[in-house]
């Protein structure tokens, strides 16, 4: 049996506060070591935002072990992964992370007994992290973690007045997505009083990992956000599994701006090597816009769209084809992805199907990525 819950109120209430009118922070989801060398570039690209602080939504280890020296190793391997970040480093705890008793202990060993549940003041904003896997808690937040919830949030209320809390933001982090699970099970049925609880304060999001995917949903004002995991290795980005951080900024007038940044994305001034450049523009594809008489707006779509795509070079090329929808538009496209092979000096026609019970406007149509690579 792991510990008794009699230990609770040692810690819980440990608050960590900075100064600062604004407040510009990251946050990670699961790595577990899956993919380790996609975390750690998604770790160096962070760095260079140079972030106030970072949050990780818990499975930041691989874990699910009694030996306690292979844990204290991992976390050893895990802090020098987050070494490059120079931000301080607040942990979520998930089941990877604490789900034995020996886990547990080297998590509080790691980390602090203060980081298996509580929150802290950045700027204009207020941060709450629950643990879904508290004891023998697992996939809960139990009737004790609700007390305390609600006991912090009138604590951080009860300092301003009720004009000026309405500009203040709320943060909440926990690793189950309790409030996805199925109805009738207990962890969503602890979700539903959590959220009773939350709605009451300027709560702006909640974030959570565990099922390695991203989903959004909008209840009561409140942003819910299942982050992907960190270091996905079979991309379906129209599917939601593409690796990627969130970077936010709080500024003091409440203002709050989100922006979901994939892997990859933040590049260094050096990140284009001269030679590449060269090499590379040798197989740059010429942009084409195709002509669909049949667009318009409001209307059905059933047409077949021919693709011409020319190889000039003398070598065997293998071509990606992958079609970009953007979002909200009510486009259906067959296939919306290939691979070609075309002989050197070739040229191939493919056909895809465009299908719509009501065709979007102009600015929401499709296009095309062709890419390819080379040795």
């Amino acid at each position: 049996m792991k510990r008794s819950i009699s230990i609770l109120l040692i810690f819980i209430f440990v608050r960590l506060t900075f100064a600062q009118d604004d407040a510009r922070f990251i946050v990670f989801g699961d790595s577990q070591f899956g993919n380790p060398p996609e975390y750690e570039r998604m770790i160096y690209e962070a760095s260079l935002l140079k972030p106030d602080f970072a949050i990780q939504v818990g499975d930041l280890i691989h874990g699910y072990t009694h030996n306690k020296e292979q844990l204290k190793a991992e976390w050893k391997r895990f802090k020098g992964q987050i070494s490059l970040l120079d931000a301080p480093f607040f942990p979520v705890p998930g089941n990877h992370d604490v789900v034995t008793d020996e886990a547990e202990e080297i998590y509080a060993e790691v980390w602090g007994k203060e980081k298996l549940l509580y929150s802290f003041n950045e700027g204009p904003a207020h941060f709450i992290i629950l643990n879904s896997w508290w004891g023998n808690e697992d996939d809960r937040i139990m009737e004790w973690q609700r007390t305390w919830l609600e006991l912090d949030l009138e604590k951080f209320a009860s300092q301003f007045k009720e004009d000026e809390l309405k500009s203040k933001s709320i943060f909440v982090f926990v690793h189950s997505p309790l409030w996805k699970y199925s109805n009738g099970t207990e962890g969503k049925k602890d979700w539903d009083l959590v959220h009773n609880i939350l709605k009451k304060y300027p709560v702006k999001l909640v974030v959570g990992g565990h099922t390695h995917e991203h989903v959004w949903q909008q209840k009561d004002s409140i942003n819910y956000l299942i982050i992907n995991s960190a270091g996905v290795r079979n991309e379906n980005v129209r599917g939601g599994k593409f690796s990627a951080f969130l970077n936010i900024t709080v500024s003091n007038n409440g203002d709050i701006k989100y922006a979901v940044i994939k892997a990859g994305s933040i590049l260094p001034l050096d990140s284009i090597d001269p030679i590449d450049r060269i090499e590379a523009n040798k197989y740059k594809i010429e942009e084409k816009t195709i002509l669909i008489d049949e667009w318009i707006e409001g209307s059905s779509l059933n047409k077949e769209v021919e693709v011409e795509i020319e190889n000039k070079l003398n070598e065997e090329i293998v071509y990606h084809l992958d079609w970009f929808i953007p979002y909200k538009s009510n486009i259906k496209i067959i296939p919306e992805s290939k691979y070609v092979t075309l002989k050197p000096d070739s040229r191939i026609k493919e056909i895809f199907n465009f299908r719509s019970d009501t065709t979007p406007a102009i600015e929401l149509m499709p296009h095309l990525e062709i890419s390819t690579q080379y040795n």
